[in-house]
């Protein structure tokens, strides 16, 4: 995906970096524009990239989302965040279970128990997930899953409308 420990790649003009921070072990993350100035001062221990206007972001070991301005839009309150798709959800895991989130941070639906390989967002409409065996996919429009052959033991991210996958 073209990011390594310290920078992400750009998305919607905003590049996640880590900074080194004295008081820190692991520095913190904030944002560069496309001229490679700060944009968002780094004060948050992880982030992920900018999908559909908004990204995840981690302070004092919980998530929540940022806007390009760096301010919070929904607070921090989940264990794990993911990256908002097209239609304006996300998935989330909080109080012991996966929901899916809009853009205000209600959650509109809560998940079985799974464990995300990608999460939506730039990609495409479809989740890569495990839940409780066999492998399935997420559809995150309609929350349906989608049943795999039982003899497929592992997906990857879609990749040019493909789904990359091993017996």
């Amino acid at each position: 995906d073209g990011s390594n420990g310290c920078v992400q790649p750009y998305a919607e003009g905003l590049a996640a970096v880590r900074t080194v921070s004295p008081a820190h072990e692991y520095g913190l993350w904030g944002f560069i524009d496309l001229q490679g100035r700060m944009a968002i001062t780094p004060r948050f221990t992880e982030v992920d990239s900018f999908s559909q206007g908004l990204a995840a972001a981690n302070e004092g070991g919980k998530w929540g989302y940022i806007n390009p301005k760096g301010d919070w839009v929904i607070p921090p309150q989940f264990d794990e965040a993911g990256l908002f798709n097209a239609k304006g959800f996300a998935f989330v895991f909080s109080d012991g279970a996966h929901h899916l989130i809009n853009r205000t941070g209600q959650r509109v639906k809560k998940t079985p128990p799974l464990h995300l390989y990608w999460s939506p967002g730039r990609a495409g409409d479809l989740a890569s997930v495990t839940v409780n065996a066999p492998m399935q996919l997420w559809n995150r429009h309609n929350g349906q899953r989608i049943a795999l052959p039982t003899d497929i033991g592992e997906v990857h991210p879609p990749q040019g409308g493909l789904i990359p996958a091993a017996r």
